[in-house]
């Protein structure tokens, strides 16, 4: 669905789907930092996977800045191409 919102040009939706991600992420619903792939809380893991969920949790955060920065731009006001 991100993907989805940024090819759209509908970035302030996309923004919503990457906080949602983060979120997400914490958990371990995607991008589990377990070896087995279960979800967790963060702060229950063990000292060498304690950080996983943390970074990725901030990568989805500083693509939501990204793409909120990037909505007030004028190429993201012009219209889409018509498809051919």
């Amino acid at each position: 669905a991100l993907i989805a919102c940024l090819i759209n040009g509908t970035l302030r939706q996309a923004v919503i789907y990457s906080f949602v991600l983060a979120a997400f992420t914490f958990f371990g619903v995607i991008h589990s930092a377990m070896p087995d792939g279960n979800m967790y809380f963060p702060w229950h893991l063990t000292n060498p996977m304690r950080l996983v969920p943390y970074q990725f949790t901030s990568a989805y955060l500083v693509l939501a800045a990204m793409i909120f920065a990037l909505s007030f731009t004028k190429g993201s006001k012009e219209a889409p191409l018509a498809h051919i």
